[in-house]
Formats: structure tokens, sequence, C-alpha cells
């Protein structure tokens, strides 16, 4: 099941990665990336630009070269390396519309923020906030019946999330004791 089935789910902006550095006398960008799957990017066609002075631009995907460990790209209107260091920390976004399909049990992990949590056995637990991504992946929970703001940090593995229904906009976790606490 691809999550990005209407139309108002495609024309979500995404985060490619930020440039790091390099590759090259051609203008080949290396990529910093959360993207656990690189080849959704085989199709895109246009990226944004944002710099870290707040400028954006568009510019036309030249050549994507994906690797096991990273992936790099190369854009038209930087055709070579002096051009490209321009570049430098700026972070590239495309439409999701671009992006090729997720595999079955696939989806966009920022799509789990604002979706309610429960336990296994049905009691409300809270709504995801924010979903940390790197070595593991977390997402925060701010609990629900808490008197003042409160959060919890749950591993998003199988044994602990097992149930992600992202038409219900419901996930369940295991209640195991001091997980939540």
């Amino acid at each position: 099941m691809n999550i990005d089935d209407s139309n108002d789910q495609e024309e979500k902006e995404f985060c490619i990665g930020t440039v790091i550095g390099f590759h090259g006398l051609d203008g080949f960008l290396k990529i910093r990336s959360d993207i656990s799957n690189a080849s959704i990017l085989d199709d895109v066609e246009t990226v944004t630009i944002r710099r870290k002075d707040k400028t954006e631009e568009t510019a036309t995907v030249r050549q994507i070269k994906i690797t096991q460990s990273q992936f790099s790209l190369a854009l038209t209107e930087f055709p070579d390396r002096t051009a490209a260091e321009s570049l430098l920390g700026a972070t590239l976004y495309t439409m999701r519309s671009e992006l090729g399909n997720l595999d079955a049990d696939e989806f966009w992990v920022r799509d789990l923020v604002g979706m309610d949590v429960y336990t296994t056995d049905g009691a409300h637990v809270g709504t995801v906030c924010d979903v940390y991504t790197g070595a593991n992946e977390l997402l925060e929970i701010r609990l629900a019946g808490s008197a003042e703001p409160k959060t919890a940090l749950v591993p998003f593995v199988t044994a602990l999330v097992p149930v992600v229904d992202l038409k219900g906009r419901r996930i369940e976790i295991e209640d195991l004791p001091g997980l939540l606490d």
C-alpha cells in the first residue's frame, strides 16, 4: 500500500537532504539524507534549493548516483564543481509527486506526526508530536492526561510498535513497564 494515494499527499514537499560536499569536477553534490530507500529518487526531475540565507531557487536534476552508503546528484544549472560549491549547506526539496512509489510495508515517517497512539489493549496514550531519525528511529509521544505537557520517546521497532494504521491514523504500542515513564 502506498500512503500517497491522494492528491493532497502528493503535493507535499519532501526533503531530499543537505549538501555536505562535492564529488569530482562535474558538479556532483554529496547529500546527507535520512532516506533509507534512495531508489525513490530515480525519477526526480526538479528540486528546490533552500540556502542558509533563506533564498530559494529551482533547479533541474541532471543525474543522480546512488550507492549503498550515500547518494549524490548533479544539477543542470550548476554544471561544474566551482558553480556547485555555492550550494554547500543548502537543503534540497522536491514534491512527493516526483518520487517513486513506496514498497507495501513502507510509509513516510513524517506522516506519523499527529497520529493517535494507543496501547495494544486499547488505552489512549497520546499523540505523536515528532519523529527522530538516525541510527534508530524514535517516536516522541505527547502523553494524554498530563497536567503539564509531558512526552515520552519510544523506539520505533516492530516489537514495541506492532501496529501502524495509516488510514485510521492510529498507532499501537506495547504497554511495557517503564516505557512511557
